[in-house]
């Protein structure tokens, strides 16, 4: 386990290969970061419990356990941007945490031969693309922290330890894999009898209590899993996903007749095995790797039973066979690593078709655009709203604050230019607020307004002024405090003290001042 000597030019490519990596991140689904967008349950579970609980979401299990980086991240988003800014947030958060795990590999700690290739698999091996930028799949990634720490050499600085434990900490309570890769650790210190094995092995075993037991106690059950085994079918869908695909390209895969991907599971299984067991000083390591993708390939099979299923697809649950396929791919640019003469170009060219065949399907399609700039309004003002997310067919389902705002009376429609969002009133117009506690609360609201003009907008409440802002050509925010209220309507009436000017348009529309974003808090 302790690193070998490493020159500077490897060290190099090392970096090299972890920044080629993250831009090809990017790469793969740039629309995710041009036009960003929630994904799943980004919205439904991320967001959602946030509006409501803040950090407490830390403590809320989901699927029967704890996601503490994406409700971090989630939190943080919801700190330090606006709604409209949330998908964002998200997704260059995702590619944030990818960018830390290729940093990681290039670490001297990890003594693995083939290191910048070992990073760039992450990426161009066969993937569907819904492993990365976004949060709601975030923890498939970050399992490889748990990998690399039952791999790395024992800390041996204070910063060290620190950054090993924390990400341990952190990692292990996202997601359910400290339990699936607990053996890794156990073995580990049985193996080296190290203070460094045996602190580590402490602290995940209690990591893997706390989310086993909240499984248990929390966990849903899948209709599948009561269904008879299928090993006909399960070599079938293995095959097409960890061997074919990721060798042959997405057309090929699914063009192999039975039984032929359960026969090339079979080889390239028997072959991983061969030479993870071979004897020489590198077996550790390897059967470190070995055991790691038979415990998630084995949990993922149990969660997912794929020999259920009535087709061979590739994308459906992809994210399942995400770590078992890289894996996979690990061992197998290790052995082209440090194979020589035939063997090693065989490897290395069938690494390189690979990748080829694979290049047509590593940019992965827009998907449609429900524009969220228009959407995050109702967020903003706490109205309860249906929002249209990814993947297509996904509604977030926002239910509100107890106090939410609805435009009234005297308005346009919404305009929006792509950047911000405003409407237009001719003449006096209402925003109605809603109170839906019970006891009095305290209501505020916040307005962006402008006009095309210098004039006054004054805002009364039943008669009562409760506002006079002067506004210009150039949007601005103003804050209004009304007090304490409590369940019922607030209907706010706003108008100008000029007339509207006409719109140097064909609809001549009279325009007299426009609301942009508001907030109701």
């Amino acid at each position: 386990m302790q690193p070998g000597p490493q020159s500077a030019a490897a060290r190099r490519w090392e970096w090299v290969a972890a920044a080629v990596a993250t831009l090809l991140v990017a790469a793969m689904k740039p629309w995710a970061l041009l036009h960003p967008q929630l994904w799943a349950e980004d919205g439904s579970v991320h967001l959602l419990d946030n509006e409501a609980h803040g950090l407490g979401a830390l403590l809320l299990p989901y699927r029967g356990y704890l996601h503490t980086l994406p409700r971090i991240l989630a939190w943080l988003a919801g700190v330090t941007t606006d709604v409209e800014h949330w998908p964002l947030f998200y997704n260059t958060a995702a590619l944030a945490v990818a960018a830390g795990l290729f940093l990681r590999m290039t670490s001297p700690r990890l003594n693995l031969p083939g290191k910048p290739w070992l990073i760039l698999a992450f990426v161009v091996v066969a993937n569907a693309g819904e492993t990365f930028l976004n949060l709601t799949n975030l923890h498939w990634l970050t399992a490889f922290f748990l990998v690399q720490q039952a791999l790395i050499a024992p800390a041996r600085t204070p910063g060290q330890w620190l950054r090993d434990l924390g990400l341990l900490v952190v990692v292990g309570l996202t997601g359910p894999f400290i339990i699936v890769f607990l053996p890794l650790y156990l073995l580990r210190w049985a193996r080296d009898r190290d203070r460094y094995s045996g602190m580590i092995a402490v602290v995940a075993v209690v990591l893997a209590l706390v989310q086993a037991l909240l499984v248990a106690q929390t966990g849903p059950r899948f209709e599948p899993q009561e269904h008879a085994f299928n090993p006909a079918v399960l070599a079938q869908v293995l095959g097409v996903r960890l061997i074919a695909w990721p060798l042959l390209g997405p057309k090929l895969a699914l063009a192999l007749p039975a039984p032929v991907p359960a026969i090339l599971l079979v080889g390239g299984l028997a072959g991983a095995g061969w030479w993870v067991t071979r004897p020489d000083p590198a077996r550790a390591q390897r059967l470190t790797l070995g055991l790691a993708f038979l415990l998630i390939a084995g949990a993922c099979i149990y969660r997912l039973r794929p020999d259920t299923w009535t087709c061979v697809e590739l994308e459906n649950g992809d994210s399942y066979f995400f770590v078992p396929r890289l894996l996979l791919a690990w061992l197998a640019i290790m052995a082209a690593a440090s194979a020589t003469g035939v063997r090693a170009w065989l490897l290395r060219g069938a690494g390189l078709a690979a990748v080829l065949l694979n290049a047509g399907d590593f940019v992965k399609p827009a998907p449609p655009d429900y524009h969220w700039l228009e959407q995050s309004g109702a967020i903003r003002r706490g109205e309860p709203a249906d929002l249209a997310i990814l993947p297509q067919g996904w509604v977030l389902h926002y239910p509100g604050r107890m106090v939410y705002g609805v435009v009234g009376r005297g308005w346009y429609d919404e305009e929006s230019n792509g950047r911000r969002v405003w409407r237009w009133a001719a003449g006096p117009a209402t925003l109605r607020l809603v109170v839906r506690e019970s006891h009095p609360v305290p209501v505020r609201v916040r307005l962006t307004l402008h006009a095309r003009q210098d004039e006054t907008v004054t805002v009364r409440l039943a008669g009562r002024v409760v506002g006079a802002f002067s506004v210009d050509e150039q949007p601005r925010i103003f804050d209004l405090d009304l007090g304490l209220h409590p369940m019922g309507f607030l209907d706010l009436e706003l108008a100008a003290d000029r007339p509207p000017l006409i719109e140097p348009t064909a609809t001549a529309r009279p325009l007299g001042f426009a609301l942009g974003r508001w907030w109701v808090k």
